[in-house]
């Protein structure tokens, strides 16, 4: 019965969806059922080979960089949303004077831990900024992802869990971090065997969450790896057959066995020489294959691999514009800003700097460096560096289009350049002053709006 029923529906055996099919082509793929079973027993492997990666092979450092600088740039800077002029600059100047102290070791500023930020997102897959609260203000502590221990599971009494080192509540929600108190990495410390256990609420954990339930992060190199580890083997047999097919031989064939008997004649060769050899002696060269014919193709493959896997373009990778257009270079980029945007507000900014501005703005109350007024309107919004453009003066010719339709306002504008407004103004008009009193004048022409069809990245 059951064999009649699947001839008349037409059921072969056989399924119709390639994907859903079997064979050798589908070896060893759809074995990752769990994301987070995944990462608990491969974070360590695949962070150590990222690190590595990113430390010797030069194109994954290019890229790696090249990330880190279209994410951050000069640094992404808050700007208060506060209703009152006064209390907006008063927060954006206590603000950038806590920027330089933001670090707890004071070897960097907050644009230097953002890049540190980032860096780890690529490299480690996560970044743990603990804030910590001090007789001096708020500072932040970058923690190492290997002090989170990723074999640290245990099950609560109180129906919660900690997994790899993250524990987490009956409801779901992250509750706190088991952090080791000192560093893998450090040879000479000596390890706690228990984790300590930070609140949520002082911990940025900041990664890229590409699953539901995902809890820790993957980096961003474990996509390029493979094809790393390939373009550098792939090197490595290109230089040592270049090396050997440069090892130019001869071989001295005696055509009435007397020459030279079964003495091995050794003759020096160099430039214009002539060589005398035995009567009945011929000399023959080896001819060995052509180094790397394919090599440029190659490599140039793989580095589009790379660059793509890592989120940045291949003229970033690869500092190679020989066959770039203006066309093709602002497709890349236009593509480029959406997933570098994509980065910045869903997870720097939201996971980062959001919860950093709330904390900084709590204690800056308490400490008396800002009015409790603040605390009316606490929330900022946050302005990413400005990308710059091929084509300078269309760029600003369609900025100012935007600001005198009403699209883009100058405080917007302003903060993109890494400048206050207030700061702006304030030079704008002291630079008038100045001119007056002095009795000089500068001609000045408007700038007319962009044409449509004047191209701009």
């Amino acid at each position: 019965m059951f064999e009649a029923m699947k001839r008349i529906l037409g059921f072969s055996g056989k399924r119709s969806l390639d994907a859903a099919s079997t064979g050798r082509r589908f070896e060893g793929a759809g074995r990752i059922h769990n994301v987070n079973s995944e990462i608990f027993n491969g974070a360590h492997s695949i962070r150590a080979r990222s690190r590595h990666a990113a430390m010797n092979n030069p194109w994954v450092s290019a890229g790696v960089s090249a990330l880190v600088g279209s994410v951050v740039g000069s640094g992404i800077t808050p700007t208060p949303r506060h209703p009152a002029p006064a209390i907006r600059d008063a927060l954006t100047k206590a603000w950038v004077r806590w920027t330089d102290e933001a670090d707890i070791g004071g070897r960097m500023s907050l644009e230097g831990l953002q890049a540190l930020v980032a860096r780890g997102i690529a490299v480690d897959g996560e970044a743990f900024v603990r804030m910590r609260v001090m007789p001096e203000g708020l500072r932040l502590e970058m923690i190492p992802p290997e002090q989170v221990p990723t074999d640290h599971h245990v099950n609560l009494a109180n129906g919660g869990m900690i997994r790899a080192g993250v524990e987490i509540d009956v409801d779901g929600r992250v509750a706190a971090y088991h952090i080791r108190p000192t560093s893998l990495t450090d040879p000479l410390a000596v390890l706690a065997v228990n984790p300590v256990r930070i609140p949520a609420s002082e911990v940025c954990h900041v990664y890229e969450i590409l699953s539901p339930g995902q809890i820790r992060g993957i980096p961003r190199l474990s996509t390029v790896l493979l094809r790393s580890l390939d373009l550098d083997g792939y090197e490595d047999a290109v230089l040592m057959k270049a090396r050997i097919s440069n090892l130019l031989t001869g071989f001295i064939t005696d055509q009435d066995d007397g020459a030279g008997g079964t003495e091995i004649i050794s003759t020096t060769m160099e430039p214009g020489a002539m060589v005398k050899l035995p009567p009945g002696a011929d000399v023959t060269f080896s001819t060995p294959p052509d180094a790397g014919s394919n090599y440029s193709d190659f490599v140039r493959n793989h580095l589009r691999a790379i660059s793509s896997g890592l989120g940045v373009t291949y003229e970033q990778v690869s500092a190679d514009f020989s066959s770039t257009n203006y066309s093709s270079s602002r497709a890349a980029m236009v593509e480029h800003r959406r997933k570098v945007e994509q980065l910045q507000y869903g997870v720097m900014i939201y996971q980062f700097l959001r919860p950093v501005w709330r904390r900084w703005l709590n204690v800056a109350v308490l400490m008396g460096d800002v009015p409790s007024s603040a605390l009316d309107e606490p929330d900022a919004d946050f302005m990413t560096a400005k990308f710059e453009h091929a084509d300078p003066k269309a760029a600003v010719e369609s900025e100012v289009a935007e600001l005198e339709a009403g699209l883009k306002s100058r405080t917007q504008s302003a903060a993109e350049r890494g400048i206050r407004i207030e700061d702006l103004d304030a030079q704008i008009a002291a630079d008038r002053v100045r001119e007056k009193s002095l009795g000089l004048t500068f001609a000045s022409k408007p700038v007319q709006p962009q044409t449509p069809n004047t191209p701009h990245l």
